[in-house]
């Protein structure tokens, strides 16, 4: 599996957003429709989708 990246600062926002901490996620990929995040000490995977603005 790919090594994890740190958050942007509108990743941050968009997590918050979404009620999950920042500070426990990283970015694998950014995707057109959201972005992959797994979890610093579970390895759990997530989508955050985009917006709906």
């Amino acid at each position: 599996m790919k090594n994890g990246k740190k958050l942007t600062r509108a990743q941050k926002i968009r997590l918050r957003e979404v009620n999950l901490r920042p500070d426990n996620w990283l970015a694998l990929t950014n995707e057109p429709d959201g972005f992959m995040v797994i979890h610093r000490e579970s390895h759990k995977v997530r989508k955050v989708p985009k917006r709906n603005v």
